[in-house]
């Protein structure tokens, strides 16, 4: 059995099956918990989740995996935040991070970048961008503290540029800032203006990035571990960022806290919004489509 999860996050494919879902893709901030953020190089704190964690464990080891299905992830979250909650839950299948650009293997420990392999005809540049976080961008980021305030955090993402602050100043101002002063290359810029790049911004955060979604990294770790989207459900809590997401699988489902535009998307395509919110939701959304066992 250890054989068949370990090819989950490999190249083979899978044959042996049973029932209509084999992989439960799952959002994990403001689905499992309201989880609060640590700051870098910190993991994130359990302790007060641990019930709720140790719940959906149970639900994937008695309900879902018995039925021939496992559960993967598709998350912001870097990897460093997210290697813990996976394991907490007993996670095997693909664990999608940084918003489609990274693939981990819970069974394996293979951490594959996305970008260059969805959009191959940008593959070197996609590398290069991946070198400067690594090698340039922490030494920058001096200059963004003694101008914007030594709250401005650099969270530690490998494939994507992503600065969390409490600065008065908003994220457009801030990345506007990188670029004129020529601390972001010119050739990530342009790209920007060319579609290869996005900029997305939320209060007191932005992410600048290549232009890959969730649903591009999720519709990627279907190819490779050989499960088509009439075979996933996917679970999230936010139009913005899950939608792309759930737009690879075919079924879906939310928690009562997502927001109202989410709730709307699920039910126009027949899923299940729940009454109860975060993982109370969660695990009724589980139960919906895989029983009570």
């Amino acid at each position: 059995m250890l054989g068949l999860f370990t090819s989950l996050i490999t190249s083979s494919k899978i044959f042996c099956f049973m029932g209509d879902i084999r992989l439960w893709v799952h959002d994990i901030d403001d689905c499992w918990a309201a989880f609060k953020k640590p700051s870098p190089p910190n993991t994130q704190a359990m302790n007060d989740y641990l019930d709720d964690l140790l719940g959906l464990r149970q639900f994937l080891d008695e309900v879902v995996r018995p039925q021939g299905a496992v559960s993967g992830a598709c998350t912001n979250r870097s990897l460093h935040l997210t290697k813990d909650l996976s394991a907490r839950v007993g996670l095997q299948g693909p664990v999608i991070v940084e918003g489609g650009l990274q693939m981990w293997g819970p069974m394996t420990g293979v951490v594959t970048a996305l970008a260059a392999k969805i959009r191959p005809e940008h593959k070197e540049l996609y590398q290069r961008f991946e070198e400067w976080i690594f090698e340039e961008a922490p030494g920058i980021h001096h200059h963004i503290v003694k101008k914007f305030g030594d709250d401005v955090i650099l969270m530690d993402n490998f494939s994507m540029y992503t600065l969390e602050f409490n600065s008065r100043e908003d994220p457009e101002t801030i990345f506007r800032y990188l670029a004129v002063e020529g601390y972001l290359p010119e050739e990530f810029y342009q790209g920007m203006q060319k579609g290869l790049f996005t900029l997305s911004t939320v209060d007191f955060a932005f992410d600048f990035k290549p232009s890959i979604s969730k649903g591009d990294g999720v519709r990627y770790a279907l190819d490779k571990i050989g499960v088509s989207r009439g075979e996933v459900l996917g679970t999230g809590n936010s139009s913005h960022s899950d939608k792309a997401m759930m737009d690879a699988c075919a079924f879906v489902g939310c928690p009562a806290n997502a927001d109202d535009q989410l709730q709307a998307y699920v039910r126009e395509r027949g899923g299940f919004v729940s009454s109860k919110p975060y993982m109370e939701g969660i695990l009724e959304v589980g139960e919906h489509f895989f029983g009570s066992g």
